[in-house]
C-alpha cells in the first residue's frame, strides 16, 4: 500500500519553485524545527509556538518576538488557517519584514474547488 499526500507534494514543489524570490534572512512562520525548507535558503530561522518542535524561536506568529524590520523575507505555509487572529499575523509580518522584503504565503482551500457554470 502506498499512502501519499498530493497537497504536500505540490506545496513542496511550489516552495522550491519560488524560493529564489526570497533572499537574505528568511523567517519561516510555523516552521517547526526549520528542517523542512532549510536546503532552499542560505539563512532561515524557524518560529513555532510549540517548543517540542525545537524551532529556532519559540513564539506566536501573532506576536513575533523580533525587532521591527529585522527580516528580509518571510515564508508562511499552511499556518494562517490555524491562528485565531490571522490579521494580527499579517500585521506582525509587515512589522518584522524590511522595506522591499518579500513574503511567500500559502493556505489550503477549505471549500471544494470552484468553477463558474456557463
Amino acid at each position: 500500500m502506498i499512502i501519499a499526500q498530493p497537497d504536500r507534494v505540490i506545496l513542496r514543489m511550489q516552495v522550491s519553485k519560488f524560493a529564489k524570490e526570497l533572499s537574505g534572512s528568511v523567517l519561516d512562520l510555523g516552521g517547526g524545527n526549520g528542517n523542512r525548507y532549510k536546503h532552499l535558503f542560505k539563512s532561515i530561522v524557524s518560529l513555532d509556538i510549540n517548543p517540542d518542535n525545537n524551532p529556532d524561536i519559540v513564539g506566536s506568529a501573532e506576536d513575533i518576538p523580533l525587532d521591527d524590520e529585522s527580516m528580509d523575507s518571510i515564508l508562511c505555509t499552511q499556518l494562517l488557517e490555524h491562528v485565531p487572529h490571522p490579521l494580527q499575523v499579517f500585521s506582525e509580518m509587515f512589522r518584522v519584514i524590511k522595506p522591499g522584503g518579500k513574503a511567500f504565503l500559502t493556505v489550503p482551500q477549505w471549500n471544494e474547488l470552484h468553477h463558474n457554470a456557463v
